[in-house]
């Protein structure tokens, strides 16, 4: 290497290469989710014990189901490709977008959910304030779902350079 060359990155100055950085918003993403999906982990019992005290013939009974399933889909797909990506092997990036399906899954049960919660509600100022809060929650979420993808497609340029 001649004198005045600018070291290549990654060559601790003509040492042993060193091991590129994991990027941090990817490692802040996973660590994030990380924590949601241990979230939604501890809802599921709650779900299921709201299977158990609703009646039948409540509209939201046919719902419950869905919830639970897709509660428990998220948890462990989501925990598990967060950890395979930050243990940087390359087949959490399936794993997390399978993850991003069942995210996908339980905003349709939401959504499902709010508009039958909807129906009940007939005061003008009532209905207003439940669809702002509804809308509010669902962009934040698909939000929350784009820094996610994201991280993905960081993580995923990131191992396929490995």
């Amino acid at each position: 290497m001649p004198v005045y060359q600018t070291p290549a990155p990654n060559d601790n100055f003509g040492n042993q290469p060193v091991e590129e950085e994991f990027p941090s918003f990817v490692k802040g993403w996973m660590i994030t989710d990380i924590v949601f999906c241990a979230l939604r982990g501890l809802m599921v019992p709650l779900s299921i014990l709201g299977y158990h005290t609703i009646e039948k013939s409540d509209p939201l009974y046919r719902t419950a189901l869905f919830e639970i399933g897709s509660n428990i889909a998220l948890a462990i797909v989501g925990l598990t490709a967060a950890i395979m990506i930050l243990n940087r092997v390359k087949e959490g990036i399936p794993v997390a977008y399978l993850a991003v399906v069942c995210t996908l899954a339980t905003f349709g049960v939401g959504v499902w959910q709010l508009s039958i919660n909807l129906r009940g509600i007939t005061n003008p100022a009532e209905r207003g304030g439940f669809i702002a809060g509804g809308v509010f929650v669902i962009v934040l979420r698909f939000v929350l779902l784009g820094f996610y993808v994201t991280a993905v497609n960081k993580a995923k340029d990131f191992l396929s350079r490995r």
